[in-house]
């Protein structure tokens, strides 16, 4: 597959230690190359590659301020780029993670700008756009100097943004006017995002919320104050800002002209402040991060081979998720010992030699013990129509005659329902019904914040899916039976 490829060839051996990390907007796998952290992006096709092969670009991408991939990873169903970590993250959590970062000199500020508008130069002086520069797109080092990633893409804006290579929501203020009625991405539509990009940083807002207004007041030529008045040399950054804006193309500055303006800025600022403020911003995420009783940066060990087969390298295989332990509990009381008022169980230790937070599966009846309510299960069944829903299997179970009615009880079974009919909730998930579901997971609380964003960093539908389905069958029976009452796997009618 990789024959064509320029980049060299990274093997699964290569990287050890891979874990899932999280981001400010979503997560990313890490892993170590000889004594380097390096990440790895995955790709859901070639064409990125292919299209950057026959233009000969990858060979002549050689700067301090882009981030040029490392190699091309190949493993099982997995393809994808190996890159640099980058130890400061994005510019996005540096701007948006007020909690990590309360206090953000402009001087810092100004001179990432300096840096992105210098890649950006360089891609340009090789007649190569950008293509998605926005806030997330700009990685910063352990200095919080900044290179561009995921340059050289094409916007298509008929695809959905999980599956395509489509903007999603909370991109398109940096889509330029043209861009967004049909043009192909340009030089010039990098410039619009790059202005964007400057009132983003300057002002640490999202762009989403203001940016369509400013362009409006801006083309009727009402005053609008695009800086907080403290922003050095104001005025030249804010007629700077105003010519990326333009809505003719042409008449936009060029990246180099932008470079220039920027490094003139910071020159002007005491040499002093730009390591002050460096060394601040480090001492206080570190001061942040230390008095956090859970660390926000989370990591996920996982093996390459269980993730899901959402990449450009097609296998017939389809390959298991191994995420939480099953924890182990104590035997429950008989049936007539168990009066008023049940104990939940108590888990006493991991099963650690167990993959997954798995049970035997099996379609045993249970029975109540409180005799308060009922709760009806069907048999397992094997779902390959693609018509078929999970709620459609009460009418399956029904016409085959295998209906199972059952009392209530404390032995999980809604628990083993969960992990028995894993795949086939995964199968015909939607993210309508993915997204009801947590709704109704955090409305009665049963998951919180933390679990909440562990659920949602997965990479597609099919893994934050499994994630959630593995996590709540741990999480109890009351937990399980929300989730399966939800989906239409159970009925509960009280007697």
């Amino acid at each position: 597959m990789a024959q064509d490829c320029h980049l060299p060839i990274i093997n699964e051996q290569h990287l050890q230690n891979i874990v899932l990390v999280r981001t400010s907007v979503n997560a990313c796998l890490r892993g170590l190359l000889g004594t380097n952290k390096v990440a790895v992006k995955l790709l859901n096709d070639r064409k990125w590659i292919d299209r950057l092969n026959r233009a000969g670009i990858l060979g002549q991408v050689s700067s301090e301020r882009i981030l040029v991939p490392l190699g091309l990873f190949e493993a099982h169903s997995v393809v994808g780029l190996v890159r640099d970590w980058m130890t400061q993250g994005s510019l996005h959590s540096l701007l948006h993670e007020r909690d990590l970062f309360p206090e953000l000199s402009t001087a810092v500020c100004l001179q990432i700008l300096s840096d992105v508008a210098e890649g950006l130069a360089q891609l340009h002086a090789l007649s190569l756009p950008h293509g998605a520069l926005k806030s997330t797109n700009v990685l910063l080092d352990q200095q919080f100097h900044a290179k561009l990633c995921d340059w050289g893409q094409e916007v298509d804006l008929h695809s959905s943004a999980p599956n395509g290579r489509g903007p999603r929501h909370r991109d398109l203020p940096y889509v330029s006017p043209e861009v967004l009625l049909g043009s192909a991405t340009s030089i010039e539509a990098d410039l619009y995002s790059f202005g964007v990009l400057l009132w983003e940083t300057l002002n640490r807002k999202q762009p989403c919320d203001d940016i369509d207004l400013l362009q409006t007041k801006l083309e009727l030529g009402v005053p609008v104050e695009l800086l907080p008045p403290t922003t050095p040399q104001k005025h030249v950054l804010t007629q700077l800002i105003i010519r990326c804006l333009n809505s003719e193309p042409q008449k936009r500055p060029s990246a180099a002209e932008c470079a220039l303006v920027l490094r003139e800025t910071v020159a002007a600022i005491d040499p002093q402040m730009l390591p002050k403020a460096i060394l601040h911003l480090k001492s206080c995420k570190e001061r942040r991060l230390l008095s956090r009783k859970t660390c926000s940066s989370w990591g996920i060990p996982i093996q390459l081979h269980n993730l899901d087969n959402k990449s450009c390298k097609r296998t017939s295989k389809n390959w298991t998720s191994k995420i939480m332990p099953q924890p182990e509990t104590l035997p429950m009381p008989s049936s007539q010992n168990l009066q008023g008022k049940v104990s939940p169980p108590v888990a006493i230790r991991t099963r650690s030699q167990t993959g997954g937070c798995r049970v035997e599966a099996g379609n045993r009846a249970v029975h109540s013990n409180n005799g308060r309510q009922r709760i009806q299960t069907q048999q397992s069944t094997s779902l390959r129509s693609p018509c078929l829903s999970p709620t459609t299997l009460n009418r399956i179970s029904q016409v085959q005659g295998n209906q199972v009615n059952s009392q209530l009880s404390a032995d999980r079974r809604c628990c083993r329902l969960l992990l028995e009919r894993r795949e086939a909730i995964v199968r015909y998930m939607t993210e309508g019904r993915f997204n009801n579901l947590l709704d109704v997971l955090r409305a009665r609380q049963a998951v919180n914040h933390e679990t909440y964003e562990i659920i949602t960093a997965g990479l597609t539908l099919t893994a934050r899916t499994r994630c959630l389905l593995d996590i709540c069958s741990c999480l109890g029976e009351n937990v399980a039976m929300l989730v399966a009452t939800t989906l239409g796997l159970v009925s509960t009618d009280h007697t």
